[in-house]
């Protein structure tokens, strides 16, 4: 004997798995630089994967920007909700607002101002394993 579920059920039961489930935890810290706060920077925490996909299995990223004091609270990248994915992140920091440019003796515009972050912050190279639990990120950019 075949069983046949009405419309309605069937599509109940197909819903019911697709709702999104993140396995997240609260992530909070400091960025110092030489023992000082750094404000207005953007840290962002990347789930670690080998590839694109591999990066969307893993988690949505994370970020924060510092305040005066240095601190950050992360968000995810939707701005749904407070926290990062569970697990291994590559941790990127950048300016809010890139330098300006100086003005060379001429008038014109000359280089640009080097940034305060060491490049060491922007290659992907640095990492913070977020734990199921409440996790604290102090961040030195020496």
């Amino acid at each position: 004997m075949r069983c046949l579920l009405p419309l309605p059920v069937l599509l109940l039961l197909f819903t019911a798995g697709c709702g999104e489930s993140r396995k997240s935890a609260a992530v909070s810290g400091t960025v110092t630089l030489k023992g000082q706060p750094v404000a207005d920077v953007i840290v962002r925490f990347q789930p670690v994967g080998a590839g694109t996909t591999d990066q969307l299995e893993a988690g949505m990223s994370s970020f924060g920007t510092t305040d005066a004091e240095g601190r950050f609270t992360l968000t995810f990248s939707d701005n749904s909700v407070a926290g990062a994915a569970i697990g291994d992140h590559t941790v990127t920091i950048d300016e809010v607002t890139p330098p300006e440019e100086e003005n060379n003796d001429a008038g014109g515009i000359g280089k640009q101002k080097p940034s305060r972050i060491p490049r060491k912050w922007g290659d992907g190279s640095q990492t913070f394993t977020v734990e199921d639990k409440e996790n604290v990120a102090n961040l030195t950019l020496d």
